[in-house]
């Protein structure tokens, strides 16, 4: 019965798909389809040609090379020198302003100028003006008084003279003794002339008693008077040679007065020297801590209208210095790790700032110059370099100021319309391929199994 029952079914049906299948379209059905192929052709080439970006974005803050550097204050205290006015040109470490302290400023600046002018100690006069007049030099005080010390000592050692005193002694005593060398040499050139005689005497003696001319007494004496100037001409030459160690002697206790005095005059220097860069260091240090200075050329932005003897915090953002050459203009971004793997080193960049609306100034355009490599806090360093510097897209030059913030868009590659419809399907293909083909087959027999 069921068998007789689906026959009749499948007939019922046959017949009525034949009669559907056997019935020619009429023309509008036809016109109809074929608009409908043409429109989904255009749509399908359409969306093949047609390619748009896809843009990573992010925060962007441009600067230069060198960027502005803000003056933070060390201490809290009063703007008791205030020697420049905002938007003036400062040159490289020149002061801009000094900060209470115990010290003087007029007198911490001089002293501070007069060590700089005074590198030598040994040019530095004793009674130099700098140490006789008085001073507020709060915790600097005790290394001046050292330095102070220190030069009165080598003083008193310049004007005791013991030096000059003993080497003019010394001297004078090799004065005499060369003299008497002279008068020794002349002496013993006197007993040589004296021994010729004596020697003469003696020969012609000797030979007139040989001639048995004079006694033996006689003889005797002639040989007795040379043997005595030969005796004499031996201690002029032992008294000689004794003048000389003695000059020799003097000639070195002078050399050793000499040396004994440049090793005291070398030790007073040293001192001196040890002392002065103590202070400098501690003015230094000083200098430091309450005088702001420039660190380079450059204009000053006041962060606020500061007047003399107006308080500063401790951390307060005194000025910011901008360099007269800022180099290249860069842009720094933090980007996301999100998406981070598309962007790579050369790629475009389009900017929209905040302080100029794009749609009214246009956009800078620049390029990716460098990427960290490791990520910080979850995002990329990366620095932006600009093609056109600040001109935009519109030709208008905008004038810079550090730190402008705006928008990055970071564009990574050109996708056409179809490649992003088929992505979903690529990445369901792709990464989920067997499941996905199993719970079709399984809906596939779920369907046979009921029909």
């Amino acid at each position: 019965m069921e068998l007789k029952d689906n026959s009749i079914k499948l007939n019922v049906r046959s017949d009525e798909i034949e009669a559907i299948l056997g019935k020619t379209p009429n023309w509008l059905m036809r016109t109809g389809i074929m608009v409908m192929f043409i429109i989904f052709l255009v749509l399908l080439i359409g969306s093949s040609m047609f390619r748009y970006p896809d843009i990573v974005n992010a925060k962007i803050v441009i600067s230069t090379e060198y960027p502005s550097i803000a003056l933070v204050s060390k201490v809290g205290g009063r703007l008791v020198n205030l020697d420049v006015k905002d938007k003036e040109l400062v040159t490289v470490n020149q002061l801009l302003a000094v900060q209470e302290s115990a010290s003087s400023a007029k007198d911490m600046l001089q002293l501070n100028a007069w060590i700089n002018n005074n590198s030598q100690p040994e040019l530095i006069s004793p009674v130099d003006a700098i140490f006789s007049k008085e001073q507020q030099l709060g915790e600097v005080m005790p290394y001046f008084l050292d330095l102070k010390m220190a030069f009165v000592n080598y003083s008193k050692f310049v004007e005791l003279n013991y030096h000059a005193q003993n080497k003019r002694l010394l001297e004078e005593q090799i004065e005499y003794m060369n003299n008497y060398v002279i008068h020794a040499k002349n002496q013993i050139d006197l007993f040589d002339n004296e021994m010729k005689l004596a020697r003469n005497d003696y020969l012609r003696d000797s030979s007139l008693h040989e001639k048995q001319i004079i006694s033996p007494m006689e003889m005797e004496q002639s040989k007795s008077v040379l043997l005595q100037k030969r005796i004499s001409q031996e201690g002029n030459m032992a008294s000689l040679a004794n003048i000389k160690t003695q000059l020799s002697q003097l000639k070195q206790n002078l050399l050793e007065l000499e040396l004994d005095y440049r090793k005291q005059q070398q030790g007073y220097l040293a001192d001196i020297r040890q002392k002065l860069e103590a202070l400098r260091d501690r003015i230094g240090q000083w200098d430091k801590m309450y005088v702001l200075r420039s660190p380079y050329s450059g204009q000053i932005s006041f962060s606020t209208f500061w007047t003399e003897n107006q308080y500063i915090s401790q951390g307060e953002t005194f000025a910011n210095i901008v360099p007269s050459s800022g180099g290249l203009f860069i842009g720094k971004l933090e980007l996301p790790v999100l998406k981070s793997g598309k962007v790579k080193t050369g790629q475009l960049v389009n900017i929209k700032l905040d302080n100029y609306p794009y749609m009214e100034y246009g956009i800078l355009k620049g390029a990716i110059r460098t990427i960290s490599a490791v990520p910080s806090k979850e995002t990329y360093k990366v620095e932006v370099q600009f093609l056109d510097g600040m001109k935009t897209s519109y030709g208008i030059d905008l004038p810079f100021s550090q730190e402008i913030t705006g928008t990055a868009e970071i564009i990574t590659e050109d996708y056409s319309i179809l490649q992003r419809i088929f992505f979903p399907i690529k990445s369901l293909i792709k990464n989920n391929g067997p499941t996905f083909f199993n719970k079709t087959d399984h809906l596939e027999s779920y369907f046979h199994h009921t029909i």
